[in-house]
């Protein structure tokens, strides 16, 4: 559909430049009726108002055009839509933040950033908070903590209730200053929108870093009162609670989210937790297999896992979409992982890819621990699955030549230098339209926060270019390797 889409769109282009009324309508219709058939009745709306125009308007073509390319994430298609726009409508500013989104589908960060900086130096009374926002993020991912800050303080002033500014601001304050600081800012956040949950999910958190927890637990009440199916302030009473040994509070808070949000895999996956951490592993184990059955990973409880304390049910989901091409391929299906990765991540990594014989993965770290193994020993494939010890990988030839459809590696206490470096190694053998996996991205030193392995990351995104696209960046990072 995509390319009827883009044959009709370089019909109507063709005709900015000669003119014809009658062609022109009936091009416009045509994208219109590709558009409704796509299911984007919204998005084919202005092309029937265009169509009943006397003469084409160049600017709103090439606006419309990249809007419909960033609705099918036809991105770079979209940048010279959104480009082209710019040459007739060089202060549209709209169109400018735009096009530094696309750029960041794009995995360009520098471009996007370039974009963004553009738009505050040219245009300062136009840039809105989320410009500002979205800026202070880039500046962060580099390691620019104090130009962050100043981004994220102009996003507060330009909206004083926009949660996501105050959020990001108070954890760099948490990181790079103190919890203290960051308790400040969100008094003042609470002042402005006293009935947003967030602001007090988040006094809590500030509260149990600070090493307060009665004031930490106050707080997460308050925010499930104002918003009882909020899932952070569960996690944050789970871990105080748990931290106090108080482990019938915790199962009592664990049953609370029950009764708030029903048969929900994270509650299960809480309650697990909760289990582990109480020294009940059977009764943690079968949690976890309910939460990860729920999810569709049957094999779990088929095949008798047991987990301990894991939060892989928060992202499988999110790693079943990104790998979901991988497993339609007929090719063979080689896999990496680095670094001491948890075992939920491991097993159903060998469950969801190991599918054929010819399917393999390896997995180098420095110690395997004894659980782990156990459980691998239970995966269908274990055959198809080759353990290797030493960190980091200097040569991937070393295995069988293999070139690798899939890396995951495991950020946690990994320096942001080393991580880079040992992503330089790896991105020669991972194949296009392979994905990578970052756990614990999102991870950071208590000291040196210049080298956490975020800002590694973002070093070795920024040296590839436009060869990467991020899929999803929270505390678990996954790009894909562009396939052209």
């Amino acid at each position: 559909m995509l390319q009827y889409l883009d044959d009709a769109l370089t019909t109507c282009e063709r005709l900015l430049a000669q003119p014809d009324s009658q062609e022109w309508t009936q091009s416009c219709y045509t994208v219109g009726n590709i558009l409704t058939g796509m299911g984007l009745i919204e998005e084919a709306y202005p092309w029937r108002v265009m169509a009943l125009a006397k003469a084409p308007v160049n600017a709103r073509f090439y606006a419309e055009s990249g809007r419909i390319y960033s609705c099918c994430e036809a991105w770079l298609q979209a940048v010279q839509a959104w480009e082209q726009t710019l040459v007739y409508q060089p202060d549209n500013v709209e169109v400018r933040h735009r096009l530094a989104k696309t750029y960041g589908h794009l995995g360009d960060r520098r471009a996007e950033a370039k974009t963004l900086h553009d738009i505050l130096t040219s245009y300062p009374d136009k840039a809105t908070a989320t410009i500002h926002f979205q800026l202070g993020r880039l500046l962060e991912l580099q390691g620019e903590n104090t130009a962050a800050v100043d981004c994220y303080r102009r996003a507060i002033q330009r909206d004083p209730v926009y949660a996501a500014a105050y959020v990001a601001l108070g954890n760099l304050y948490g990181r790079v200053e103190s919890w203290e600081t960051s308790l400040e800012l969100y008094q003042s956040w609470a002042e402005q929108d006293p009935d947003c949950a967030e602001v007090y999910s988040q006094m809590g958190r500030a509260h149990r870093l600070l090493q307060q927890p009665e004031a930490a637990i106050e707080q997460f009440h308050r925010a499930l009162q104002l918003e009882p199916t909020m899932y952070w302030p569960y996690v944050g009473l789970m871990n105080t609670l748990t931290a106090l040994q108080r482990w019938q509070a915790a199962l009592d808070v664990c049953q609370q989210a029950h009764q708030a949000v029903g048969e929900a895999a994270w509650v299960h996956s809480l309650t697990g937790n909760t289990l582990s951490r109480q020294g009940n592993y059977p009764a943690a184990a079968a949690s976890h297999q309910r939460a990860f059955a729920l999810q569709g990973w049957q094999q779990c409880p088929d095949r008798g896992y047991t987990f301990g304390e894991t939060w892989f049910s928060d992202v499988l989901l999110t790693w079943q979409t990104a790998l979901a091409e991988l497993r339609n391929r007929p090719q063979p299906l080689h896999a990496l992982v680095l670094g001491n990765c948890e075992a939920a991540s491991l097993c159903w990594l060998a469950d969801h890819l190991l599918r054929q014989p010819t399917d393999r993965c390896w997995w180098m770290s420095n110690a395997f621990e004894s659980t782990t193994l156990e459980n691998l020993d239970r995966v269908a494939a274990r055959s198809q699955l080759e353990l290797k010890t030493g960190l980091p990988i200097e040569d991937a030839r070393s295995l069988d030549g293999a070139a690798f459809d899939v890396v995951c590696v495991q950020c946690e206490g990994q320096q942001a230098d080393a991580l880079s470096a040992l992503m330089e190694k790896v991105w020669p053998y991972v194949n296009p339209g392979g994905v990578l996996i970052f756990q614990n991205a999102l991870w950071h030193p208590t000291s040196y926060p210049e080298q956490a392995p975020r800002v590694g990351i973002a070093a070795f995104t920024s040296s590839v270019g436009q060869h990467i696209v991020p899929i999803e960046q929270s505390y678990h990072a996954l790009y894909q390797r562009r396939t052209n």
